[in-house]
């Protein structure tokens, strides 16, 4: 399998392809566990041209993409936010999305995408992401090098979450 990681910009194939990605994302994350009608009105808010644009043309955030066999298996955005309280003074980025579709979820690709994080924030003295508890990907951080800090509750819907962080030695 030939794996490419590729910096995804606010175009109209770049939306496409975050759009693709981040509506799957959504709805392992939380069909049949909200309300469909909350779950679409959330989706209209997170699959917005103008809101995915300004996003992504904000110069604190990196879209990252993972493809397999030039299909895409994956995505992270990383941006500047505010920290928790534990990372208060440290020079700390934000994985605010770290998604692997089902169908191309292996180690390969996981560590593909990990590795070009970890490339473009290697000037950072921590990494952070908040991931639902039950999410596939918890024990791939920790096996990473994240530890889980603090439970949560991930908004908009209030669920289960646990915040991971990483730390540069």
């Amino acid at each position: 399998m030939n794996l490419q990681t590729k910096f995804t910009i606010a175009s109209e194939e770049g939306l496409k392809l975050l759009f693709l990605l981040k509506k799957e994302q959504i709805h392992r994350m939380y069909d049949n566990q909200v309300d469909s009608k909350d779950l679409n009105n959330y989706l209209d808010i997170q699959l917005n041209n103008q809101r995915a644009a300004d996003e992504l043309n904000n110069l604190s955030t990196q879209l990252i993409s993972v493809f397999a066999d030039a299909e895409p298996a994956g995505y992270a955005m990383i941006k500047q936010s505010p920290v928790p309280e534990l990372l208060k003074g440290m020079k700390a980025i934000h994985y605010t999305d770290f998604y692997i579709r089902d169908q191309y979820d292996n180690q390969a690709i996981r560590e593909c995408l990990w590795k070009k994080c970890q490339s473009v924030t290697n000037f950072y003295n921590a990494c952070w992401i908040e991931l639902l508890q039950t999410d596939p990907l918890v024990p791939f951080f920790e096996d990473c090098g994240f530890s889980i800090e603090q439970q949560s509750l991930l908004e908009p819907f209030g669920k289960k979450s646990y915040i991971m962080i990483w730390k540069r030695n």
